[in-house]
């Protein structure tokens, strides 16, 4: 591309003439001198422009009042255009400077020239703000997104950021119309306006290469542009740049120049916009305008058709209206937000590295230039001459971009040609054949020529209806094309089908490039499996192909197997790479895609409902066992610690056998029997035991008696009860204490009762002896007693043997033995 730019530049700067800045076309209305009204639009540039009613009728401007054209008018149009093109010719005959440098911090002279009729509203510190401004400025009526030196800063990477030496106000003595009329005298401007400098400017500072050329004079002349058709002053100065000789000052020519005017807009918006006329100030022009004419000065020729066609469409397609600077993007939100160099542009003037060229399949990723990308060439084969290409970049709305007509995917056609792109008669000047043009995603990138609001035309279209149309242009843009297969090559057919258009949502711009290249990829980079259960890792094939097919292995089979369908089965705990690899063309081609599986068997856990559990010889007791995480295989067995104390069967019964404590352990095998885990819980045997005092107690009646019970091992639930064989000879209460009724024999058991009812008993014998002071009793003959039966403490108890328990009795006077 070194060599593309070097012959473009030089081209360009064998040549002479004037390179000017777009006609805009809004409709307007005037009145003719017969008092008739019209809607007008202005056409052209600085080098052939002219009025038409919206309808086509040429107008005619003299002696400041408006008439339609006659056929004498319309005859001397004709020959003008004609001497204008013969000029241009001629002029590049003539020797000119090299273009103004491209890269580093080189010094151009900018003169500020007013006039006997206009003079300057903004200051020099203001123009110096506009220029050299390093910050974002919205004040002193700029409402733009920066300087033009920090638009060349950034759209260069920093490899170039002109300094503009800012000289002035000076002070013109005619009027500005004397500059203005008929074709623009410039010439007249450049030499008054450096003779007026001379007295102040060292202009031999300005000679870079000391070649005895000025690099550059830029004027910025007080007031409005001509550009703006709806200005109705055709007297006024159109803004524009070029070559020619405008005279010697400090030893050094004056050739290259550049010119354009301080406000933006025209007089009466601020009219049409109902603003305090006796206090607003009118905005300062943007930098849209500037910018077009210093890269005029640089090399770059003008992107819009110059010629006049009477039918609007032959302009549709034809041009890059505001996708690029050298086209309507000067005028980009009024010149405020001028758009940014293409990636070709910025090739061009040698800010980024060469862009590389998409030549085989591939899956293409394009970074937005406002993000730090840069663009990509496509080359139309069929070309020899290797002129005939397009430039692929993202277009996003961050920066310089923000409005842009739309973002996506920009692709431009080029087809080169030094001499088209370097001579006045511009590179898309040949109807149906132009030289760099969009190739519009919507089919159409329809011209701002279209513009007529409320006009009844066939070419008719409001703004909004073309700036529509401008963000259908990109890819997927607003139209949602997410594929590009017509080219519309000049030489040949191409087949280089871009498809899966996508863009991301920071700003980034996917594609497939001749059908892309398979790329799979896993829906997961890595899973987890519990063994038990298979796992499938969803697998993306992108641009799949006919003949592709897919296989699968493991990078451990004795931690995980995969099937042909993608399938894992876990085998052992630890961790596995999966491959899948896909082959393609015939066994000659492969991608493959990674990702880990984790398998991780779950681990039974055993839990006994009690963490110790106590009972005797009589009882069978189970500790409910509770698994979690239980496998098909899955076998328990349960073992005692000391079969002595307690056994435990294969259900986890548990018997006691003798007072201890035992280790009751279940364990869980699974598996195939390599795994086990393990639960364990304590076992206390506890068999109770009475023990009494004494194994016989005697009393005599007079006292109550205990006799001491000890329980060993006893149960936190036991209780002791008692009870008397003979209750005649002695009874015993709840709390073991006996009282004797009468001389006699009697036993007592105790009675242990513990764990919900099992119970023990031990007896004792209590003899009972009441002793008695009476040996014999006389009977009384004179008062027989009847036959009464007492006791030996003298308590009646009947008169029937019989009835009574064992014991001695007295019965009429004597005792007797039962």
């Amino acid at each position: 591309m070194k060599k593309i730019l070097t012959t473009f530049l030089l081209a360009c700067a064998t040549l002479t003439g004037a390179y000017a800045s777009k006609a805009i076309t809004t409709p307007f209305q005037i009145t003719l001198q017969d008092g008739t009204t019209v809607m007008a639009q202005i056409h052209g540039d600085e080098h052939f422009n002219f009025y038409t009613t919206t309808s086509g009728e040429l107008l005619i401007f003299e002696n400041n009042t408006w008439r339609m054209a006659t056929e004498a008018d319309k005859a001397r149009l004709t020959k003008k255009q004609n001497a204008i093109t013969a000029r241009r010719k001629a002029n590049e005959k003539i020797i000119a400077t090299r273009p103004f440098p491209h890269v580093g911090n080189p010094k151009a002279l900018v003169i500020m020239v007013d006039f006997k009729d206009q003079k300057f509203i903004y200051t020099k510190d203001d123009i110096n703000k506009l220029l050299n401004g390093t910050e974002y400025d919205t004040s002193n009526g700029y409402h733009g997104y920066g300087s033009a030196a920090q638009y060349f800063n950034d759209c260069s990477n920093g490899k170039f950021r002109p300094k503009f030496d800012i000289v002035g106000p000076y002070h013109l003595q005619k009027n500005s119309s004397v500059y203005g009329q008929g074709d623009d005298d410039i010439t007249s401007l450049i030499k008054d306006v450096c003779t007026v400098a001379n007295n102040d400017v060292d202009f031999a500072q300005y000679d870079s290469d000391n070649d005895g050329y000025v690099d550059l004079v830029y004027i910025i002349y007080a007031g409005y542009s001509a550009q703006w058709g709806e200005s109705k002053n055709p007297n006024a100065i159109w803004p524009k740049s070029g070559t020619g000789n405008y005279g010697t000052y400090d030893g050094k020519q004056v050739q290259r120049y550049g010119v354009n005017n301080e406000l933006a807009f025209y007089p009466d918006v601020w009219k049409d916009m109902k603003v305090d006329q006796a206090t607003f100030k009118p905005y300062l022009s943007g930098i849209g305008v500037f910018l077009h004419e210093m890269s005029h000065t640089m090399g770059l020729p003008d992107f819009y058709p110059t010629v006049n066609w009477t039918d609007i469409t032959k302009y549709d397609n034809q041009s890059m209206e505001e996708w690029d600077l050298m086209d309507g993007g000067e005028n980009t939100f009024n010149g405020f937000y001028p758009t940014p160099y293409t990636a070709w542009e910025r090739e061009l003037m040698g800010w980024t590295e060469k862009m590389d060229t998409l030549k085989n399949p591939a899956n293409v990723t394009l970074t937005p230039l406002a993000n730090g990308g840069k663009g990509l060439r496509v080359m139309n084969d069929n070309d020899a001459t290797g002129n005939e290409y397009y430039i692929l970049e993202s277009i996003t709305n961050k920066g310089w971009y923000a409005k842009m007509p739309g973002t996506g995917m920009l692709v431009t056609h080029i087809n080169y040609d030094a001499a088209s792109f370097a001579n006045f008669s511009g590179p898309n000047n040949t109807a149906g054949s132009p030289r760099i043009t969009v190739i519009p995603a919507n089919g159409t990138i329809y011209s701002s020529y279209h513009y007529k609001e409320g006009i009844a035309s066939q070419y008719a279209m409001d703004q909004k209806e073309v700036r529509n149309n401008w963000k259908g242009n990109t890819y997927p843009g607003t139209q949602n094309v997410t594929s590009l297969t017509n080219w519309k090559p000049f030489k040949g057919t191409m087949s280089k089908n871009i498809t899966n258009i996508v863009q991301k949502s920071n700003g980034d711009v996917t594609f497939a490039f001749m059908g892309g290249v398979p790329v799979i990829s896993f829906a997961n980079k890595e899973m987890t499996s519990d063994g038990k259960t298979t796992v499938t890792n969803a697998l993306n094939i992108q641009y799949p192909r006919s003949d592709g097919k897919t296989t699968y292995t493991s990078s451990n089979t004795a931690i995980a197997t995969v099937d042909a369908n993608g399938k894992v089965t876990g085998v052992d705990d630890g961790t596995v790479t999966i491959t899948a690899t896909y082959t393609y063309n015939g066994g000659k081609s492969k991608t493959t895609a990674t990702y880990k599986v984790t398998i991780k068997f779950p681990v039974p856990v055993l839990t006994f409902a009690k963490s110790e559990i106590k009972t005797d010889a009589k009882t069978t007791v189970t500790n409910t066992l509770k698994i979690t995480n239980t496998y098909a295989d899955g076998k328990t067995t349960y073992k005692s610690s000391n079969t002595a104390v307690a056994t435990v069967d294969a259900n986890g019964n548990v018997k006691g056998v003798a007072n201890g404590t035992a280790t009751i352990t279940a364990t869980y095998t699974y598996r195939g029997g390599k795994k086990t885990v393990t639960a364990t819980y304590k076992a206390t045997i506890a068999i109770p035991t009475i023990t009494l005092a004494n194994s016989t107690i005697k009393m005599d009646g007079k006292t109550t008696v205990t006799n001491k019970v000890t329980i060993q091992n006893g149960w936190t639930d036991g209780k002791l009860s008692y009870k008397s064989s003979n209750t005649n000879v002695a009874t015993i209460d709840s709390k073991g204490t006996i009282t004797a009724k009468s001389s006699g024999t009697a036993t007592i058991t105790v009675t242990y009762t513990y764990n919900n009812g099992n119970t023990i008993s031990k007896s004792f014998t209590v003899t009972v002896a009441i002793p008695t002071d009476i040996t014999e009793l006389t009977p009384n003959t004179q008062h027989p007693t009847p036959a009464n039966i007492y006791t030996l403490d003298g308590r009646y108890v009947g008169t029937s043997k019989e009835s009574l328990p064992s014991g001695i009795y007295i019965q009429k006077g004597k005792k007797f033995t039962k």
